[in-house]
Parts: structure tokens; sequence; C-alpha cells
């Protein structure tokens, strides 16, 4: 199901067109919020969800006269978890896409997965930690001094 109304906003002519979900992740079978803007005056936006090879149509809204609009969709139940890919193409020829986290729980980065862009933030201080072991093990092998051999 989708709702969608378009609202008035100020208009840059000319501006890249872009889609925003302000949440940090959604979760399947639940509504969620969308943000586009410079889609085409009054053109019909299909949203399309991608996680390697499911994808999922979550509607079709109509943008303002300023390619502006706000939706709500919803995301099917059985869509899988992790990052994917949520695009808007209008019919006009204009497009936009960006990077949703799928479930409430972080997602093990996997290549096939997630932005390009991504960086688990999670596993940082576990990747620092062991730059700091490294280092201490190189520091403390190169001031031990050799034994003399009798």
């Amino acid at each position: 199901m989708i709702v969608a109304s378009p609202r008035p906003a100020a208009a840059h002519p000319g501006g890249e067109p872009f889609i925003h979900v302000p949440l940090e992740h959604i979760i399947p079978g639940e509504a969620f919020p969308l943000v586009a803007a410079d889609l085409g005056p009054e053109a019909h936006v299909t949203m399309r969800l991608t996680l390697g090879d499911v994808s999922a149509d979550l509607g079709v809204a109509t943008a303002g006269p300023d390619g502006h609009f706000r939706a709500t969709l919803t995301l099917p139940p059985t869509f899988p978890l992790g990052y994917a890919q949520l695009t808007a193409s209008s019919d006009d020829g204009s497009a936009a896409s960006t990077w949703v986290r799928v479930g409430s729980e972080p997602v093990l980065l996997v290549s096939e997965t997630v932005a390009p862009d991504r960086v688990d933030l999670d596993l940082v201080p576990l990747a620092a930690a062991a730059l700091a072991f490294v280092a201490l093990a190189v520091l403390f092998l190169r001031t031990r001094r050799p034994t003399a051999i009798r």
C-alpha cells in the first residue's frame, strides 16, 4: 500500500533527483516514510527495493508541480534482511536511489548486499584493537635482545 501526497516546497529548478528514508532501518511488513525531490513535475514515480537477486515493487506516487513528494511505503513481510537499494524511477526518465538497512539488527557486511561507500561502525573498535595488538607485538619483538650462546 502506498500513500502519497504532494507537498509545497521550495523548488530548485534543475536540481539532482534524490530520495531519502529518514529512518535508521526499515522492518519487513511495516510502513516507512520516503521523501523525494526533483523527479519531474507531476511525474508518476515507481519505487522498487532490491537486495541481491530479490526485488519488490513498493508502489507508484505522483510528484507535485515541483517534482517533490512524500510517501509512505510498506515493505513486504518476506523481504530479506540486509542493505538494500531503494530506487525511484520517474515516467519522465529521471531516477534516484539510496541504500537502506532492512531489519533492526546490525548486518554483517557482505559485498553483494551493501553500499560500496558504507562502513560497519561496529567493526571499527575491533579493527583498532587488532592493530594495537600487532603494533605492541612488533615493538616487543624489536626490543628483545638476543641472549648469548655459551
